[in-house]
């Protein structure tokens, strides 16, 4: 083992200074778990500088919304596993690691950001997804959330991020925490705190927990990890799961088009994530077709059946594809580990089964739920400038022209599904603060769907559609986040208005694109891994602030925005928060949005395009090189600029 004083260089390898300081102050932490001190001490034995590097180079960073990272080390000390058979034992040591030690701090910060608002009894929801120490950081989070003398509630199994959400919400919780890396990898965990809106963390909230977990010790937290009694907090009763389904049946519009669906195969996959846990009793309680992927609605920490437990990419769908061809289904549903994201198959004209982008099931979703609206009465022209769909920045502006055809309002946030939670909470606070005092006698959170909509619409803003291109989507406001629950039941019934019609999703796709013109959007990342990637993608992004775009492929930039330094109109009247963002508007309506992922060590590339042809194919065809094209550039460009 090597010993501190000697060099720690080892075939060129060699500790940073900032990863050698932590890796002091971790080793020697007086009540720092056995197992954590012999994996230091194993690693350093095993002089493997680049490992502890990556491990310990910084601290793991209590984002706005809480933090993601490792679990699992890329080489596993003895008391943390076999990584090669994919057995953990234990979470990885390390301060840039989600460990034991960085969820009781982060537990801790909330805790006591939730004393300094309020003196009375705190209480939290705690869910967790399938992923490797999920239920064990949650039960290190409750068990110190009633050490520090709070209520905490954990949910009995794998749960979805959206029903955590709704308990904060229906159960007038004073905060939540879901354990979850969402779709990350499988070798990822991740620890997302929600306040007592349901939403997850923003300003000013957002904030002070930071600074407070910025003051923790690794001193104080293993003092407070030791003492904690393991086993002492509360269990969910299946209460909650009812009361959660029966919510979620608010998401329909028009039962007819739910109920044309008749008998049609609908297949389903949870991607071994939790989604399953809501989605039986769901199906079971509306009589949908849904038919489950065999071998993925079982829980599997380790994701084993996909590339990738992401269904954002298309090769994710491939055994739901598989199956949906064995017994002839049309549609094909896929949620995230988490169940906040859903995504979507569909069989085309040419009998084949197409992944259907974010931004495409996003129109989708809108479009149709706007028609069943008006259809049915539940908006008017009248009350129509009192509604809106929701997108965030970075999500296709073919809804803007969509929600102007209706005469809806439409609102953009910064990228993050918390900042259209932050919208939905102040329209129920301008709708509050509106009512009568006679009026003020009931429950807001417990209202039922058409009362509710009638006082939004009356007094504040109603939501049609939240959306996300990265497959989020919500409804429904008794739940603050992106919910693949509702989603799903969304997604039936647009599919069952199509049917009615004697349409299909490629004839509604191209009649949206002969009115409005054929919109594209394609989305890609450059991944900037390991100590030195935090450095590059700042160097990318400072260097697009310097040095932006003139033209691009021959295009020229005819505007930019820079968030960083200015706002832009959210619809509302507001200015959008600021970000590390920069969008360049090309010649002949191209559009190129840069952004650095605020949860992955990766920048994201999102390009849009509209093009005016009367033949379709020729449109698509223009876009789909003009793509190519401008992502060869930009991938090349973006190394440039990193190194």
């Amino acid at each position: 083992m090597a010993h501190w004083g000697q060099s720690l260089v080892r075939g060129g390898e060699a500790l940073l200074p900032s990863a050698e300081e932590r890796v002091r102050v971790w080793r020697s932490a007086k009540d720092l778990p056995k197992r954590m001190v012999e994996a230091i001490d194993w690693l350093l034995g095993q002089e493997l500088w680049n490992e502890i590097n990556d491990r310990f180079f910084k601290d793991l960073e209590f984002g706005t919304g809480g933090m993601r990272g490792r679990c699992i080390g890329g080489v596993s000390a003895p008391s943390e596993g076999d990584g090669a058979a994919k057995i953990f034992t234990n979470s990885a040591v390390g301060s840039n690691c989600m460990n034991d030690v960085n969820v009781a701090r982060a537990a801790i910060a909330l805790f006591r950001y939730g004393r300094s608002k309020e003196s009375a009894s705190l209480s939290l929801a705690v869910a967790y997804d399938v992923r490797h120490f999920s239920c064990h950081f949650a039960e290190i989070v409750a068990s110190i959330w009633e050490f520090l003398g709070g209520k905490a509630y954990v949910f009995a199994g794998p749960h979805s991020t959206p029903e955590l959400s709704f308990a904060v919400r229906h159960r007038n919780l004073t905060a939540g925490v879901v354990i979850t890396a969402s779709h990350n990898p499988y070798c990822d965990n991740g620890f997302k705190a929600y306040f007592r809106d349901g939403g997850q963390l923003i300003d000013p909230h957002a904030s002070a927990v930071m600074d407070l977990y910025g003051t923790i010790s690794i001193e104080e937290t293993c003092e407070i990890l030791s003492r904690r009694n393991e086993k002492k907090f509360n269990t969910f009763s299946n209460s909650l799961d009812e009361e959660y389904v029966n919510f979620l049946r608010r998401t329909t519009v028009d039962p007819d088009s739910l109920a044309a669906v008749g008998t049609r195969a609908i297949v389903y996959t949870s991607l071994h994530g939790a989604g399953i846990a809501i989605t039986k009793p769901l199906v079971r309680s509306t009589g949908l077709p849904i038919r489950p992927v065999p071998g993925q609605c079982n829980f599997d920490s380790n994701f084993s059946t996909v590339p990738s437990p992401n269904p954002e990419n298309a090769t994710t769908f491939s055994a739901a594809i598989a199956y949906a061809d064995e017994i002839a289904a049309d549609l094909a549903v896929a949620a995230d580990p988490d169940a906040d994201r859903m995504a979507l198959a569909y069989r085309n004209r040419e009998g084949k089964m197409e992944h259907l982008s974010g931004n495409r099931t996003a129109v989708l979703l809108a479009e149709r739920r706007l028609r069943a609206l008006f259809a049915t009465g539940k908006i008017t022209a009248q009350t129509a400038p009192h509604s809106a769909i929701i997108r965030s920045l970075v999500t296709t502006p073919l809804l803007d022209a969509i929600a102007k055809s209706y005469g809806v309002k439409l609102i953009q946030t910064p990228v993050g599904f918390k900042w259209i939670g932050a919208k939905l909470e102040a329209y129920e606070r301008v709708a509050l603060s509106s009512v009568e005092r006679a009026e003020v006698n009931f429950n807001y959170r417990h209202l039922d769907e058409d009362r509710r909509r009638s006082l939004l619409l009356r007094h504040s803003t109603y939501l049609v559609l939240g959306a996300e291109e990265s497959c989020g989507y919500v409804a429904l406001d008794g739940t603050r986040d992106k919910d693949s629950h509702s989603a799903l039941l969304m997604a039936c019934e647009a599919y069952g208005s199509l049917l009615r019609e004697g349409i299909t999703v490629d004839d509604f796709f191209d009649g949206l694109h002969r009115r409005f013109g054929y919109h594209d959007s394609r989305t890609f990342s450059v991944q900037f891994p390991g100590a030195d990637g935090l450095r590059q993608m700042d160097n990318l992004m400072r260097s697009l602030r310097e040095n932006p775009y003139k033209s691009l492929c021959g295009r020229s930039v005819i505007s930019g925005v820079d968030l960083e330094r200015q706002g832009v109109d959210d619809g509302d009247g507001g200015q959008i928060f600021p970000d590390k963002f920069q969008q360049f508007d090309l010649a002949g309506d191209y559009r190129l949005v840069i952004r650095g992922s605020g949860t992955e060590s990766k920048v994201k590339f999102y390009l849009f395009a509209v093009e005016k042809d009367e033949n379709l194919s020729v449109a698509k065809g223009r876009a789909e090189e003009e793509f190519d094209r401008l992502a060869k550039f930009l991938r090349e460009d973006a190394i440039g600029r990193a190194t």
